[in-house]
C-alpha cells in the first residue's frame, strides 16, 4: 500500500482477509461454505422505546442529543461576547458617558438584552433547522435507505420547546456573571483570570455528561439536574433521552428563574461598583465586599 493510513481502505481489506482466514480455517476441519459472507451477515437490530402509552419505534431518537451540543457552546460563546463587550466599553471609557445617562441596572439590562437578541436568533435557527431536518424521518424523504441509521428520525417538538426554555433562562444568569466579570476587569487578561468562576459549571456539564448517558433516571442524574447552574444543559439532555416526571420539569425550571434573579441582582451590584473601577483585577474577598455595598 502507498498510503498504510487509508482508513477507508483498511476497513474493507480487513474484513476481507477475516473472511478469507475464517474460510480457511472451517475448510480445514471439514465445514465447506459456498458463501460465507452471507453466514458471518450481522443482523438489523430495532430498538423499541417502552412508555406509559405503549410501545413505539424510536429510531435514531439519539440524534436529539445533539441539541445539547448547541445549547452548551451558545452559552459559554455568548457570555464571553458580554464580558468582552463590556470590557471593550471600559478600555474605551465609553462606560463613563454612559453610565451618566442611565442607572448601571439600566445599562447592565441593556447589555444582556443586546447581546440576548443576537443569541436567541441563532439558536432559535439552530434549533429550527435541527428539527425540521430530523423530525419525522425527513432524511428518509431525500433517497436514504430504509435501513439507514438516520431514517425515521423523530424528535419531538416538546424537546425543542424545552431547549429554549432551558436556553433563556441559562442566558440571562451566565450573560450576568460574565457581565459582572468583564467590569471588574480593567483589561482582557485579567477577565481570563475570572472568567473560571462563570466558566466552571458549564465545564462541570460536560464532564458529568456521561452520567446521564448512561441512567438518566439515576438519584445523582435528577440531582444534577435540578442544580439551577446545571439544569439548561443536563435537564435539557434528560429530556431529548427520557422525559422526566412534570415535576421534576417544573421545579429545575422554577429554581433556575429563581436563581437567575438572584444572580442578576448582584452580578447589578458588583456591575455598579466594578464599571468605573481601573487598575489591579479585583480578588474574590473584594467582590463579595462590592456585593455589600448599598
Amino acid at each position: 500500500m502507498r498510503n498504510p493510513d487509508n482508513f477507508g481502505l483498511i476497513g474493507p481489506l480487513s474484513r476481507a482477509v477475516d473472511q478469507a482466514v475464517i474460510s480457511s480455517r472451517l475448510d480445514s476441519r471439514g465445514v465447506h461454505l459456498d458463501n460465507i459472507q452471507n453466514v458471518l451477515k450481522s443482523t438489523d437490530l430495532q430498538l423499541l422505546k417502552v412508555s406509559e402509552t405503549g410501545e413505539s419505534v424510536e429510531k435514531g431518537q439519539g440524534i436529539a442529543i445533539s441539541l445539547v451540543v448547541p445549547l452548551y457552546t451558545s452559552l459559554l460563546m455568548y457570555g464571553l461576547i458580554t464580558m468582552r463587550s463590556v470590557i471593550e466599553e471600559k478600555t474605551t471609557r465609553t462606560m463613563e458617558v454612559l453610565i451618566s445617562s442611565v442607572r448601571p441596572f439600566e445599562l447592565l439590562a441593556g447589555k444582556i438584552l443586546g447581546v440576548a437578541a443576537v443569541a436567541f436568533t441563532q439558536f432559535a435557527i439552530w434549533t429550527t433547522s435541527t428539527a425540521l431536518l430530523f423530525s419525522f424521518g425527513v432524511l428518509a424523504w431525500l433517497g436514504m435507505t430504509r435501513n439507514s441509521p438516520l431514517a425515521g428520525v423523530h424528535v419531538p417538538i416538546s424537546l425543542v420547546i424545552y431547549a429554549c426554555v432551558f436556553f433563556i433562562g441559562g442566558y440571562f444568569m451566565y450573560a450576568s456573571m460574565f457581565a459582572a466579570i468583564g467590569s471588574a476587569c480593567s483589561n482582557e487578561q485579567d477577565a481570563q483570570q475570572l472568567q473560571w468562576l462563570a466558566m466552571a459549571p458549564l465545564v462541570f456539564c460536560m464532564i458529568s455528561y456521561g452520567v446521564i448517558l448512561n441512567d438518566p433516571a439515576s438519584r445523582t442524574a435528577v440531582i444534577l439536574s435540578e442544580i439551577p447552574f446545571f439544569a439548561p444543559v443536563l435537564m435539557s439532555l434528560r429530556i431529548s433521552l427520557q422525559t422526566p416526571p412534570a415535576w421534576q420539569i417544573a421545579l429545575s425550571v422554577t429554581l433556575l428563574v429563581l436563581t437567575t434573579v438572584a444572580v442578576m441582582y448582584a452580578s447589578a451590584k458588583i456591575y455598579r461598583v466594578g464599571v468605573l473601577m481601573y487598575g489591579k483585577r479585583p480578588s474574590l474577598v473584594e467582590l463579595v465586599r462590592w456585593l455589600r455595598y448599598t
